[in-house]
């Protein structure tokens, strides 16, 4: 998947899969590749996996460097909270 977000390919429904697996990574270096791919999800469409973001973040928030597993925190609240105020709106 990091050769497609490249090419600018972020299939949504793959991503939701890997972010909800309980599955143990085989290297130590994906868990810092996953939330440095989900920091460069293109900022207009982020909102719609940011509840499976959100749930892998939990899942991780012990293993992450506190820099980068904070700056994730942001992103997804800041998709969450601009689709909460457009409800909010109607």
């Amino acid at each position: 998947m990091a050769a497609a977000a490249v090419k600018g390919d972020w299939p949504r429904e793959h991503w939701e899969q890997l972010l909800r697996s309980l599955t143990a990574y085989a290297d130590a270096g994906t868990e810092l590749m996953i939330a440095q791919l989900l920091l460069r999800w293109p900022q207009d469409n982020f909102d719609k996996i940011a509840v499976a973001a959100s749930s892998w973040l939990h899942g991780h928030a012990k293993t992450l460097p506190d820099g980068l597993l904070w700056l994730l925190w942001d992103r997804v609240a800041d998709a969450t909270l601009v689709e909460s105020a457009g409800v909010d709106d109607a």
